[in-house]
């Protein structure tokens, strides 16, 4: 109560100090788990995303033959596209 009183905000204001960004997690069917270390050309994908300031979350689900991509972006459309490119690009490389 003493903060919202000092700064004369909104509880919504105040106890929300960040901006969410849009997400998207997309859970992909696989056949093999290969190290993501290991996978060719993922190191140039993550670079491109960064650059870009999209945050990635990339891993194996631990029940099930799945990989999980999670993105997240200012931008919901530029978001959309790299979720499709990353979601082809998973698909051909563990699904092959």
């Amino acid at each position: 109560m003493a903060l919202l009183i000092q700064t004369n905000k909104k509880a919504s204001e105040a106890l929300r100090p960040f901006a969410l960004y849009p997400q998207k997690l997309v859970n992909i069917n696989i056949k093999n788990k290969i190290p993501l270390e290991g996978i060719d050309g993922l190191d140039d994908k993550l670079k491109e995303l960064d650059e870009k300031g999209i945050r990635h979350l990339i891993r194996y689900s631990g029940t099930e033959n799945k990989l999980r991509v999670l993105l997240e972006c200012k931008d919901a459309k530029l978001m959309a596209l790299h979720v499709e490119d990353m979601t082809k690009f998973f698909q051909k490389v563990l699904n092959g």
